[in-house]
C-alpha cells in the first residue's frame, strides 16, 4: 500500500482551517491507494492573488494580505520645490514687462509734460468747472491778483535736498473777480514756518503776477496720516477738503514764478519741483 499525499488543487487559496479527505482508490494491481485532499474554508483570492501564489515556493500557502501599512499612492511630480522653480521665472517675466510697460508710461507722461510747459501760459476763467482740471494738469496758467497770508497752510513732512520742512498753500484772489484758488507757492525750510520770519511776503499787498502750472488731486500714500482741520495740520494735499477749510474753489496751482512792484520773486515764491510718481 502507497499512500500518496496530492498538493491542494485549489492554488493560491487562503488556507487557514485546511479539512483533509481520504479518498481510497483500488486499482488492478491489488495496490491499495488512498489520497488525502485538503480543501479550504476561506475565500479564493483573486486571479492575480491566486496566480502569484501558486508561484510561491510554499506549496500554495500565503498569509492573509496585510495592509496595516498601506498608505495610497502620492504622486511626487509636483513638490514644494518644483512649484517654486516652476513658479520664479514666469514672476520674473511678469514683473519684466511690468516694468516695460511703466517706463513707457512714464516716458510718454514725460513727453506730454514737456509739450504742455513749451506751451505760453492762458489766463483762468472766473469760473472753472474742477471736472476738467484733469484734462488741463501741468498746463501752464497766468494768474494776477493778492495774496491772502492771514489763511497759509503748511503740508508737512516735506524734504528739500535732505533738509526738513513745507510747501506753503496761500490762498490766491484773482483781480478780475472770480473765485480765489490755492497757490502752492514752494517749499519753505522749518524755521520759516513762523509768518514774523518772512516779513516781506507777510506785508505784501500789491498785485502779483504768478506763473504756474494746474494740478490735480494727488493721491494719498498708505503711511500718510489723515489731514485734521481742527489742529491746522495737514500731511497731503486735499485739494477738495483744504478748499472748503480756506473757502476758495477746488483749484490747486503750482506755483513757477511770482513777480510784483515791490518784492521779488523769491519773496513771494518759493519755487516748486515736479516729482512724477513711478
Amino acid at each position: 500500500m502507497r499512500l500518496h499525499h496530492s498538493r491542494p488543487f485549489l492554488t493560491g487559496s487562503l488556507l487557514h482551517k485546511p479539512i483533509i479527505q481520504p479518498t481510497i482508490i483500488n486499482n488492478n494491481n491489488n495496490t491499495l491507494i488512498i489520497r488525502f485532499s485538503r480543501f479550504s474554508c476561506s475565500p479564493s483570492r483573486t486571479s492575480r492573488a491566486a496566480a502569484d501564489g501558486s508561484q510561491g515556493s510554499s506549496g500554495g500557502f500565503r498569509e492573509p494580505l496585510d495592509t496595516s501599512n498601506w498608505k495610497p499612492r502620492v504622486n511626487r511630480r509636483w513638490t514644494p520645490m518644483t512649484i517654486v522653480l516652476v513658479s520664479v521665472p514666469i514672476l520674473t517675466f511678469a514683473l519684466g514687462t511690468w516694468q516695460v510697460q511703466r517706463l513707457g508710461w512714464k516716458k510718454e507722461l514725460i513727453k506730454d509734460l514737456e509739450n504742455k510747459m513749451a506751451l505760453e501760459p492762458i489766463g483762468l476763467p472766473k469760473h472753472i468747472n474742477p471736472k476738467v482740471i484733469p484734462e488741463f494738469e501741468y498746463r501752464k496758467v497766468k494768474l494776477t491778483g493778492r495774496f491772502d497770508h492771514s489763511k497759509e497752510i503748511f503740508i508737512e513732512s516735506r524734504t528739500r535736498e535732505g533738509e526738513l520742512g513745507y510747501h506753503l498753500i496761500t490762498p490766491f484772489h484773482p483781480h478780475n473777480g472770480g473765485q480765489p484758488i490755492l497757490v502752492n507757492r514752494g517749499f519753505i525750510k522749518r524755521q520759516l514756518k513762523d509768518p514774523r520770519s518772512r516779513p516781506l511776503s507777510q506785508e505784501s499787498k500789491d498785485v502779483v503776477e504768478v506763473i504756474g502750472m494746474l494740478r490735480k488731486q494727488e493721491s494719498k500714500s498708505f503711511f500718510q496720516p489723515n489731514n485734521s482741520k481742527d489742529s491746522n495740520q495737514w500731511y497731503f494735499v486735499d485739494i477738495q477738503e483744504i478748499a472748503e477749510h480756506l473757502e476758495t474753489a477746488p483749484i490747486l496751482v503750482d506755483a513757477i514764478t511770482c513777480t510784483s512792484s515791490t518784492f521779488s520773486s523769491s519773496s513771494l515764491c518759493l519755487s516748486t519741483k515736479l516729482f512724477l510718481k513711478s
